[in-house]
Parts: structure tokens; C-alpha cells; sequence
């Protein structure tokens, strides 16, 4: 072992030297970014167009005049042209939920914009189309067509990077013919200087998207809608998601080295089984990292390219790639992935270690159907202490140096590993798995804020009563060994028996709870979204919002002050109903939970966070509400009920309808409502009510309830708790059931009459809540 390690560093600065030796000739890559970066408009295909329109699926565009200039063909073949002029685009999304999202994104009903230039890239039959309903005509190319056209290129590519949108390098690499369309629409009725994009892309699963460009790395995209082709919603309404990956890796070896500074070297040995037949696949690095060579098993030189600060390797296959044929890849690259700061606190100088891609620092797909076991080995500095996922089975020290290996033998989507100058506190608990909390202690001297006591003792103490909570209340997970690293950023990952935390959360626990939830979110995540995945993006709620619920359910579990629960959820209420409002208007309105990471884009900051995390949390919490027993208050069914759902998808990818499948189950009733109003939909009742009691004789008073519901559907409704005080500690407890905006409901006859009646006691409906008299409402 001691000497294959030692090589291994021989062996990447050999690599080094052979790949500056190697200019990438004849890598047609780099030929066809090129070329696609210098397109120019063919003089002699220039067509006059009036009133002229065709369909791409949802979109319906109309050329009323201008001129069409196709571009000059890449290998013969027509694959772009530039519309001049002034044309329309309707979009007809085929779902509610897009066409709100349209409306609330656009403020358009007629789903109606004009542009006044057009740039498209084609793989199907759009030059044919166009030239049918087009007249050929002979005339100069002014600068102006030239520079428009720049411009539009320009945003979707990056010289310096060698890089041009994915799916049109993809096409012509595979020399595809196939349904791909893509357009960029510039001039619109909102803001003419605003770029859009439609686009149809056999390459994606729901292949429809359309969005607004953005300023961002390699101008990426705010989707405003996105969604499948026609075809697919004639059998339901929300078609399956399938495996889109071009290719699957299986297997994922891993020699890495950091010397003395923390730069990386490392070996990547990737086992390939392309899902389809293709001569290119691409893979990412993070951008920050250099590719130095890459090797097929036979020892035979791979032609690649990885532009600089670009995280895309494009990879030409040893003999083409074929469908389920296994190719074996081996990737030499270094880099700065580790950044280290030394940054003055109370008169010294403390050292910061930044991982700057804590997922991305081997070549991996990057999306969600990637999965990969993996043989993980590292050497670096006796100074510094490194985790990793996974089970360490070796870990010796070698002329000052620490060798450690790392097997993941299950699958998983993610691996991280963390090094800094920690210090370990290992906590032996019978009742749970061994927990490491590693902490740098160096990074609390001097803050602004004095450290607590015994943080590394706080954080463990929560780790391990979570992992407690959470087993008892969802059962076990396959997690054998636990270690929780601090990270100096603000944010939490969990990884499969590995979570980073941020350092504020090892600086002091807040007395509010959001240190407590934070770090059992984290925990909770090898529940939900580790151990049970997710189908779609649209589904994510499942991992973020159970491990939200979790969280909050752990804290009230611990919490000597129960009411600290209730506080939280008020909290994230008031974020929820006051996002976005302002003083003399309301910003954009935010999504639905089913958008997923859609509810956040340049007008809609931070909804991802509030939408997926905090409201779906509260989803639970309404769920938690109507199944519990208001008699008793006994839990039972609802903690039967997040233990099937636990035990039914360990291992799975369940579906939002999966889950309510499960919901109904255990409720006993069908909860299509429920799904519609919270999770498809982003209605956000704020309700009046009133009572009034009648003595009707016998002892017997009836109560009867008014209750109007504001920012609903006429259809919406909900399950409500009410606690009815009748002094002298006597009280009783009903649920009753509000529908549509306006409802009278009458108790059954109550034997005392009440001093007070609580509406929606427990928080039970997220609502704004205000009481009115009963001649008032």
C-alpha cells in the first residue's frame, strides 16, 4: 500500500507534462465550439417573411416582417438562422400550474409577448419550415444583422471558456437529427432590452422550457416555465419522469494527494455505461480545477477538452460509445479546490480552510439520477485531519504524512470529505451509531461574539438525541459510523453519515431554537432524501421540507419550553405571508411547493428556502394536526403513518403522489384537497371569524361560526381545531371543517356555555387568523 500511494504522486506530474505537450489537434470539440463561436450569416440564404407563422409544441411564433438570415452550415449542415424584424410568441403551457406561473412571472393573460429579433439553433425541420413560407431575396448583410447576431451568441457562450450552450454542441458532436429547437427572443412588451428563450430539448425530461437570461456564469437561465411536450399529457396529467442521463457512472476510484498548501492532485478512475449510442459524452469538474491528461483501461491516450474555469470535460469515447458497453476512464487533474485565509481575530492571525466544491471535486454527471459506489484514497499533510464518506479502513502515517482510504460499497449520489485543523470529540452512546464532532477550535478565538461553552459537547448533544428521535420515530438507516465537520460558510450538506455544519452553530446555541433545528435538519436528512429519495425536482419537498418537520418535531420532543415549537412555526408563518410585500405594492408572488428549486430565480430570492423548507414543514405540521386525536391528544396514527412512509420508500424514489397515497392510507380519506391547496397550488387563507351562542333551553347552548377566507379559490378548505374554554378548567376540543370563502358552521349542543372558543388552536391551518363580532363579518 505504502508504495502504490507514493507513486501515484510520480504518476501525476508525468501526466502533467504529457497533456501541455498535446495542443488538442484534431479534438472536434474544440473544432465545433469554434465554429459555432464565429458563425455568420450565408449571403446567399436570405428570405423575406410577412406574416408568417409556425409551432414549436406550446409555442406559437408569427414572423409578421423582417428577414431571415440562415447562418453558414458546420459540415455541411444548416443548423441556425436570425430572424430580424418584428414577430410574436404565444405560449400555451398545458398545465394550471404552468399557465399561473406564466401570468405571475409575465403579468400577461393573453400569454402574448412581441421581440423584435429572434436567434434559433435547430436539429429538426425548422430550415425547411421556414423557407416554405419564406421568399428568397438577394441583398447585403449589413452590420447590423452581424452585430445582433454577435450579441445573441455572445449570451449563450463564453470564448475564454470554450464554451457554447450544451445541447447544440451535443447535437452536432452526435451529428443528431432530432427535435431540438432553441431561441432567444429579444424586445418584449415588458422591457425591450430583456432577453428570453424558448427552447425543446429531447435531451431533458420535461423538455419544454422558457425563461428569461439572466446575468450569471455562462448566462444561465430564470425558468419560468418548464414542462413536457403535448404528447406526454394525453395519457395524465403529470407524466413520469424518466432516466435522461447520457450515460451512468457506476463506479468511482479516487487517488488524491494535497501537499504542504492544500493543492489538490488527484487520479479519477470512472467506469462508463452510456445509456445511449453517442461518439462524445461530457462530464463535470469543478471549473476552478485543470485537467492534465486521461488514459482508457488499455493504457491508450483519451481525446478531451475541459476549457479553463469551464466545469464541463467533453470526453470522445475509445471506440464510439455504445449503449451498456462499459468503458473504463482514467482523469489526471490538480488545482486550488482547497482555499486557505489566514484572517486576523483578537490581534492574531487564524488559518481558514475553505473546501471550495464540497461534491464537485471529481468528474461526476451532477444530476439526480446519478448514482456511484466508490474507493476513495488521500495522503496528505500529518497536520491536518481529513473525513470522508464512507468506511475508513485504512488511515497510517508515512514520513509525516497521513494515508487514508475510503470504501463506499452502497451507491450514493454524493461524496464529500472535509480537512482542516480540527479537534475530534468522540461520543460512545449505546443507544446510537459512533459520533465524531470535529471542530476548530482555532476559528472562535477572538470572534465578535464570545464562544459558548463546550460547543463541540452542544452540537454532539443534539447530533445524538436527534439520531435517537429519529430512529424511534422512523426506524433505522444503514448509516454504521457518523462524523459532523464544521465549515467556515453559512450553510449545512448532509452526506451519507457525514454532514458539514457552519461554524456559527459551533460558536453558540441561540436560546430561539434555530441552532437545535439546524443541526437536526442535517441529521434528519439520512431519513429523508438519503435513505428515502425523491423522483424529481418536483418532489424535493420530501427531502427538505420532512427534514425541516423533522427538525422542528425533534426540537419540541427536547425542548423544555414546548412553546418554543409554536413560536418557530409563527415565524416562519410571518416569513411566509409577508414575503415579498412592500409598502405601496406586492412583489412577485411566489410559486407552489411543486416547483421545487423553480420558486427561486432573480425575482423570487430566497422562495427555495421559504417555499420548500419552511412551508412544506408546516405541511407536515397541518398533517400532523388533522390526524391528531383532540380528545386525548394522542399521535399515534400520525406517527404510524411517518413510519410507513419511511419503511415503504427506504431505498426508493417516491413521487409527491406516492406520498399522498401514503397520507390517505393512514387519514382514511381521499386527500386530493389537501395536495391541490398546499403542494400544487399557493393559496394563503387569511381568515375572519366570529361567534355567537344561543341558549336554546334544557341546559343546551348552540355555537355558531362565521368564517370568511380571504387569497383563496372559491373551492378551498380546511380542517380547523377550535378549543371551547368553559371556565373553572373545563374545556372540550372539536375539528370543524371551513369551506370556500364564505361558511357558517353550527357545533353540536354544548352543556355549558363557553367563556372563550380558540380558533385554530395548535396552529393547525396555516392562516392568518383575526376575530371579529358577529354584526361585523
Amino acid at each position: 500500500m505504502r508504495v502504490a500511494l507514493s507513486s501515484f504522486i510520480i504518476i501525476v506530474f508525468v501526466n502533467m507534462i504529457v497533456l501541455h505537450a498535446d495542443e488538442n489537434s484534431g479534438n472536434k470539440y474544440v473544432t465545433t465550439v469554434n465554429q459555432l463561436l464565429n458563425l455568420e450569416p450565408d449571403e446567399n440564404q436570405i428570405y423575406k417573411v410577412d406574416n408568417y407563422s409556425f409551432s414549436k409544441d406550446a409555442a406559437d411564433f408569427i414572423l409578421l416582417e423582417g428577414q431571415v438570415y440562415f447562418l453558414k452550415p458546420i459540415d455541411g449542415r444548416v443548423i441556425g438562422a436570425i430572424f430580424i424584424g418584428k414577430g410574436s410568441m404565444t405560449l400555451l403551457p398545458p398545465t394550471q400550474i404552468e399557465k399561473d406561473q406564466f401570468y405571475r412571472y409575465m403579468e400577461s393573460e393573453n400569454n402574448q409577448f412581441e421581440f423584435e429579433s429572434m436567434l434559433m439553433f435547430f436539429a429538426d425541420d425548422t430550415e425547411t419550415e421556414l423557407k416554405n413560407g419564406a421568399q428568397s431575396i438577394k441583398q447585403d448583410i449589413d452590420l447590423k444583422v452581424k452585430r445582433v447576431l454577435n450579441n445573441a451568441i455572445e449570451k449563450i457562450s463564453d470564448e475564454d471558456k470554450m464554451f457554447f450552450k450544451t445541447p447544440i454542441v451535443r447535437f452536432l458532436l452526435e451529428n443528431a437529427k432530432n427535435s431540438y429547437f432553441f431561441s432567444l427572443l429579444k424586445g418584449s412588451l415588458r422591457v425591450p432590452s430583456e432577453v428570453y428563450s424558448f427552447e425543446i430539448s429531447p435531451y431533458r425530461n420535461e423538455e419544454i422550457v422558457f425563461g428569461k437570461l439572466k446575468e450569471s456564469l455562462f448566462q444561465t437561465v430564470d425558468i419560468i416555465n418548464q414542462f413536457h411536450k403535448e404528447e406526454d399529457y394525453k395519457l395524465t396529467s403529470r407524466p413520469a419522469f424518466e432516466q435522461m442521463d447520457p450515460l451512468k457512472i457506476t463506479h468511482t476510484t479516487l487517488k488524491c494527494s494535497l501537499d504542504y498548501g492544500l493543492e489538490l492532485y488527484a487520479q479519477a478512475t470512472i467506469e462508463i455505461i452510456p445509456n445511449v449510442d453517442s461518439e462524445w459524452m461530457y462530464v463535470e469538474l469543478y471549473k476552478e480545477l485543470e485537467v492534465d491528461s486521461a488514459h482508457w483501461s488499455d493504457g491508450s491516450k483519451a481525446i478531451l477538452f475541459k476549457g479553463e474555469e469551464n466545469p464541463l470535460i467533453w470526453i470522445k469515447g475509445q471506440s464510439p460509445f455504445t449503449k451498456s458497453k462499459k468503458q473504463t476512464l482514467t482523469i489526471f487533474y490538480h488545482g486550488d479546490l482547497i482555499l486557505t485565509e489566514y484572517i486576523e481575530l483578537g490581534g492574531s492571525y487564524q488559518e481558514f480552510i475553505f473546501n471550495r466544491s464540497e461534491s464537485n471535486w471529481y468528474p461526476r454527471l451532477n444530476t439526480r439520477e446519478e448514482k456511484s459506489t466508490f474507493d476513495i484514497s488521500f495522503i496528505y499533510p500529518e497536520r491536518f485531519k481529513l473525513v470522508c464518506v464512507g468506511t475508513q479502513i485504512l488511515s497510517e502515517n508515512v514520513d509525516d504524512k497521513i494515508h487514508s482510504r475510503w470504501m463506499v460499497n452502497k451507491p450514493i449520489r454524493n461524496a464529500s470529505f472535509n480537512i482542516g485543523r480540527f479537534t475530534e470529540y468522540n461520543i460512545t452512546d449505546e443507544r446510537v451509531v459512533p459520533i465524531t464532532i470535529m471542530m476548530c477550535e482555532d476559528w472562535h478565538r477572538g470572534m465578535w461574539s464570545s464562544k459558548g461553552s463546550e460547543m463541540e459537547k452542544q452540537v454532539g448533544e443534539d447530533v445524538t438525541n436527534s439520531l435517537v428521535f429519529f430512529e424511534h420515530m422512523f426506524g433505522t438507516t444503514d448509516i454504521e459510523r457518523f462524523y459532523v465537520t464544521e465549515i467556515p460558510s453559512g450553510h449545512g450538506t448532509a452526506y451519507p453519515g457525514l454532514i458539514h455544519l457552519a461554524w456559527s452553530t459551533f460558536q453558540n446555541t441561540d436560546r430561539y431554537g434555530y441552532d437545535r433545528i439546524f443541526r437536526a435538519h442535517e441529521v434528519a436528512h439520512h431519513w429523508w432524501g438519503i435513505s428515502v429519495d425523491f423522483e424529481s425536482y418536483h418532489d424535493q419537498w420530501i427531502s427538505e421540507g420532512l427534514s425541516e418537520f423533522s427538525a422542528l418535531w425533534y426540537f419540541q420532543a427536547v425542548s423544555t419550553d414546548k412553546g418554543l415549537y409554536f413560536e418557530m412555526l409563527e415565524k416562519y408563518k410571518e416569513w411566509i405571508f409577508e414575503n415579498r410585500k412592500f409598502l405601496f405594492k406586492d412583489g412577485v408572488e411566489a410559486g407552489p411547493v411543486w416547483l421545487g428549486y423553480r420558486t427561486n430565480t432573480s425575482e423570487t430570492m430566497g422562495d427555495y428556502g421559504l417555499i420548500v423548507y419552511k412551508k412544506t414543514a408546516w405541511i407536515w405540521h397541518m398533517l400532523r394536526t388533522i390526524m391528531i386525536n383532540l380528545q386525548n391528544m394522542n399521535e399515534d396514527p400520525f406517527s404510524a403513518m411517518m413510519r410507513d412512509l419511511f419503511q415503504t420508500y427506504k431505498g426508493k424514489q417516491p413521487s409527491t403522489a406516492d406520498i399522498q397515497k401514503v397520507v390517505e392510507k393512514h387519514i382514511g380519506m381521499p386527500m386530493d384537497w389537501f395536495f391541490q391547496q398546499w403542494i400544487y397550488g399557493t393559496d394563503l387563507p387569511e381568515c375572519k371569524f366570529a361567534y355567537k351562542t344561543e341558549d336554546v333551553g334544557n341546559g343546551k347552548y348552540q355555537v355558531s361560526f362565521r368564517v370568511k377566507t380571504e387569497n383563496v379559490s372559491n373551492d378551498f378548505e380546511m380542517y380547523v381545531p377550535i378549543k371551547i374554554d368553559f371556565g373553572n378548567d373545563q374545556f372540550a376540543r372539536l375539528r370543524i371543517h371551513v369551506k370556500g370563502k364564505n361558511d357558517v358552521i353550527k357545533l353540536p349542543l354544548l352543556p355549558l356555555e363557553p367563556e372563550e372558543i380558540i380558533f385554530n388552536e395548535f396552529n393547525g391551518v396555516l392562516a392568518e387568523v383575526e376575530e371579529e363580532d358577529w354584526e361585523d363579518l
